[in-house]
């Protein structure tokens, strides 16, 4: 969008802000989810047992704390800049479109490089949390689950978040 697009946005023309060709398919529910799945993250699943058992709940709970803190702030960030002008795209178009496109740029490779390293270890949490839940079976099992998943993702929205939900829920013994 160029300086004159921005002017028209400011000045009440909706019809500039329609360029960004946004589309919300999602529901509340769904959106809901995601913000869940995203702060609580799989490390934490794995991983707070060590954390409780060393630090001691005191110490867990605060580092819970300043870590919520800090996603709050970048959340409020992010929605401040959509409600203000929307941008097609995420955070990444974001810091291309406020700050800089090297900027943009470099947060796009960075978050490349982040997913990459993040698929082995989330391979290993599931093939993990799989070989506890089910004693006696592979950790191929998560591969499975994995490949489902993806499908239902490729597939539709609508069909890949109550599955998540029902996989975290339901299998792992949490109350519903």
């Amino acid at each position: 969008m160029g300086s004159a697009d921005q002017d028209s946005i400011r000045n009440g023309d909706s019809a500039a802000a329609e360029m960004c060709h946004l589309h919300r398919r999602s529901n509340n529910r769904q959106i809901q989810l995601i913000a869940a799945g995203g702060s609580i993250g799989t490390a934490i699943f794995i991983s707070i047992g060590g954390g409780l058992a060393k630090g001691g709940p005191v110490n867990l709970l605060l580092a819970f704390t300043l870590y919520t803190m800090v996603l709050v702030l970048a959340s409020n960030s992010v929605a401040d800049m959509n409600s203000y002008m929307p941008v097609a795209g995420g955070f990444i178009r974001l810091a291309g479109y406020w700050v800089d496109d090297a900027l943009g740029f470099l947060a796009g490779w960075g978050f490349f490089t982040y997913r990459m390293v993040d698929l082995g270890s989330r391979g290993s949490a599931v093939a993990l949390y799989w070989s506890y839940a089910f004693r006696g079976h592979s950790g191929r099992v998560g591969d499975v689950d994995d490949l489902v998943m993806n499908f239902l993702n490729v597939i539709s929205q609508t069909g890949w978040y109550p599955a998540r939900t029902v996989l975290v829920t339901k299998l792992s013994g949490a109350p519903p």
